[in-house]
């Protein structure tokens, strides 16, 4: 088995963006203000930025291989659209962006493909296959009566996102995850200190694993449906302003988790013992979070939030058809999150925090973990732009599969803006997976040259 948990890197798209900015201007009436680039596009109480990302990718080990590591490059397209609506009572905001890459070169060593396969995959080939076209996200918000005491605010994320995985072999080598993740709650505004939000959610995610890969079905054909999961319950979020910025806030969320199939007769199950065939269980399960604490604004310079609680996960063994023992690990913890972060001056800053939580993972029960984090940015001479990043995750996975994880991932970014609307410059990071499971490990070091442009 090669496999280690996804990590997913928020990018953005929506399809249409001219037909969306097209009917924008038909709502709201009245024709867009000249604008110089940088400036944005203003349509009444719109306001439209496009951008444009473009670069050059480098990487390592594109298959997040423990041993041989193959190096890869590809050139990487990514247009978005920014909206945000701000009326007197209401607020809307939108952001999205398609991602296209197409891969140059990757390590190739024909002595490592199978005899059987030799005659269909090639240099070309194995190149061709790392491409992607489909990646994109959108991210929607809206705010409603504002200014009332009963009030509605809706959110709506959709992501479509493509993780290269440790399946060369493979003519499409991704674990591609849709997701759709819809939330609406009810605000009532007592006084103008307190707020409480009364809600709802509900998440759609369809994962797919390519043919030869560890979690692959025996009967798996390429990039087949794994697995699909609803999430959905009600949520409350209570807030008091008991200062200007900083609020004491009450936040507990019940969830249903279904899963479509119960076990899937995967061609690894088990990586310790190695068994072939065996089913991998997928129980149901129930979840509760209930947090509170503070967060905000202490002084002008200096943020904080400190919330805790405790959580669970609640899996339901008798909703597996094959009996499995690990199918009955549940997860209990506290849940913390303690950060704090100081603003010297605009562009600069530094953060640091630590999170305990869990959450539900697609080829086992779940995953409890620590998560340490640090963040240093620093602008210099209004142009040049300077970004470090270091996270570290120590993570437990219960259930049909059961290991011990410490996850790194470090980067250091540079961008210089040569004006408001066009930045250029490079980013560079190391990310690294060690394991009780020694197939999962990788190291993977890489390196972004990217420009920047936003009208």
């Amino acid at each position: 088995m090669r496999f280690g948990k996804p990590t997913w890197q928020g990018r953005v798209q929506a399809r249409g963006a001219a037909a969306q900015v097209a009917l924008l201007v038909g709502v709201l009436g009245g024709s867009a203000a000249s604008a110089e680039p940088g400036d944005h596009i203003r349509v009444g109480d719109a306001v439209i930025a496009p951008a444009l990302e473009a670069g050059f990718e480098y990487r390592s080990n594109v298959y997040r291989e423990e041993v041989d590591p193959q190096s890869g490059a590809n050139l990487r397209v990514a247009p978005g659209l920014e909206i945000g609506i701000e009326g007197e009572d209401a607020r809307f905001s939108l952001s999205s962006q398609y991602e296209a890459r197409k891969q140059v070169y990757v390590e190739f060593d024909a002595n490592t493909v199978p005899i059987a396969l030799r005659s269909t995959l090639d240099q070309a080939q194995a190149t061709g296959n790392l491409d992607r076209w489909s990646d994109f996200s959108v991210d929607a918000k809206a705010s409603l009566a504002r200014q009332s005491v009963v009030g509605l605010e809706l959110a709506d994320q959709a992501l479509y996102r493509n993780s290269v995985v440790d399946s060369e072999l493979s003519d499409s080598p991704f674990l591609t995850q849709f997701k759709n993740a819809l939330a609406g709650q009810i605000r009532l505004s007592p006084t103008g200190a307190v707020q409480v939000k009364p809600g709802g959610f509900w998440t759609y995610d369809d994962f797919r694993v390519p043919e030869f890969f560890a979690f692959a079905g025996l009967d798996t054909n390429e990039h087949e449906p794994f697995n699909v999961r609803n999430q959905y319950g009600p949520t409350l979020l209570s807030a008091w302003n008991f200062f200007p910025n900083t609020a004491w806030v009450i936040d507990a969320r019940y969830a249903i988790v279904q899963w479509q199939a119960d076990s899937i007769s995967s061609v690894l199950a088990d990586p310790s013992g190695g068994i072939v065939g065996q089913p991998l269980a997928k129980p149901d399960s129930t979840q509760i979070r209930i947090t509170t604490g503070f967060r905000g604004r202490i002084t002008p310079k200096l943020s904080a939030e400190l919330v805790g609680g405790y959580g669970q996960a609640m899996y339901d063994e008798t909703s597996v058809a094959v009996f499995d023992p690990n199918a009955a690990a549940d997860a209990r913890t506290y849940l913390l999150v303690a950060q704090v972060g100081w603003t010297p001056s605009e562009g600069s800053g530094v953060g640091l925090g630590y999170k305990r939580d869990f959450d539900d993972v697609f080829f086992t029960n779940f995953v409890a973990y620590h998560h340490i984090f640090f963040q240093a940015s620093a602008t210099l001479n209004d142009r040049f732009e300077l970004l470090a990043r270091y996270g570290l995750r120590l993570e437990t996975y219960g259930g049909a599969v059961s290991r011990t994880d410490q996850f790194m991932r470090a980067s250091f970014a540079g961008t210089y803006r040569f004006s408001d609307w066009a930045s250029f410059g490079p980013t560079v990071w190391w990310q690294s997976r060690f394991s009780s499971d020694d197939l999962v490990e990788y190291d993977d070091v890489g390196l972004l040259i990217s420009a920047g442009f936003q009208y």
